[in-house]
């Protein structure tokens, strides 16, 4: 990591029926309108599922329960090096519908929108695991 390091990040991968949360970035901050899972920094003292449980609850309004850890990326930006903790989560209440600017998309369409470049590996192992089995031949 370099000396500008914008710090550790937490993001709740929420899924649930085949379908994942996703917003829009706002254009006051780096990577401003790129898609993103919900998350953020981790306060000092907290740990990265404690800060993924509640930035999504802040950034959404839905409560999850974490899974599992998917993974851990180091990526460098031009305004600095993350490391971003990524969680399977699910909500705990189905069926709501999460604040703007979070919407329910599926899975496997996760390559029509953009992402930042250190979420590709994690959207790609999403897309290979939910991808819909090939019919089998006639």
């Amino acid at each position: 990591m370099s000396d500008r390091v914008a710090g550790r990040i937490a993001v709740a991968i929420v899924l649930d029926r085949g379908k994942t949360l996703i917003g829009r970035r706002p254009d006051s901050v780096p990577l401003a309108g790129l898609w993103e899972f919900p998350g953020g920094k981790v306060g000092p003292g907290e740990s990265a599922d404690d800060a993924a449980v509640r930035e999504c609850f802040e950034e959404t309004a839905l409560r999850v329960r974490l899974e599992r850890e998917r993974a851990v990326v180091e990526h460098r930006y031009e305004h600095g090096a993350v490391r971003i903790h990524f969680f399977d989560a699910s909500p705990i209440d189905p069926g709501r519908e999460p604040a703007p600017p979070f919407r329910w998309v599926e899975i496997h369409s996760l390559d029509r929108y953009a992402f930042p470049p250190a979420n590709q590996g994690v959207i790609a192992q999403l897309r290979a695991e939910f991808s819909a089995p090939s019919p089998p031949p006639p």
